[in-house]
């Protein structure tokens, strides 16, 4: 019996070792199967909404589709019109347009992700109306100077600085420190 006790205690000892590994193993990857039940499931909820987006876009370039020959149906009626109201002589060019091929699906994609990428353009400032010129007497520019250079100096004892007082008076800031550093 004293030589199968090493034995046993190695028999035991690995079946403790394959005890804990079997609890380690699921503990650490029981939660695995469910991560993959729902990717899975999120995946098909995914493939279904593609689906019915691709059915979608196929429907709105259809609709398209029909209403850009609409369109030109009608343009070839207004033009029939124009020209039995044509004076004799004198001739009005009609061009005959080709409609253009609607994009597929993914060029439509492609075209909106573009867009999504490119930054967009600020608005650009309404451009003021024109006001006619006044007649006023001209200023000599350097009462015109000593004007700028005064207002540039109030601003300057208000507390504005460089950057606000060029800003206010729509001037450079160079224009600014020159006439800081200017003597009277």
């Amino acid at each position: 019996m004293g030589a199968i006790l090493p034995y046993m205690i190695l028999a035991f000892f690995i079946f403790i070792l394959v005890c804990v590994g079997l609890v380690l193993w699921r503990y650490l990857f029981a939660g695995l199967k469910d991560e993959r039940l729902f990717i899975e499931l999120k995946q098909a909820e995914l493939e279904t909404l593609l689906t019915t987006v691709r059915a979608e876009v196929d429907d709105f370039f259809d609709l398209a589709a029909e209403d850009k020959a609409e369109i030109i149906e009608e343009r070839k009626k207004i033009a029939a019109l124009v020209a039995g109201l044509a004076v004799p002589g004198v001739t009005i060019p009609i061009a005959k347009e080709e409609p253009a091929a609607l994009p597929d699906f993914q060029t439509a994609i492609d075209l909106a992700a573009k867009r999504q990428q490119e930054p967009e353009e600020p608005p650009k400032a309404p451009e003021p109306p024109e006001t006619p010129p006044a007649t006023v007497e001209p200023v000599s520019t350097a009462a015109q100077l000593h004007s700028r250079k005064d207002k540039i100096q109030d601003l300057s004892n208000e507390g504005f600085d460089r950057i606000e007082i060029a800003r206010d008076l729509g001037i450079t800031l160079n224009e600014v420190d020159l006439a800081m550093t200017m003597k009277d």
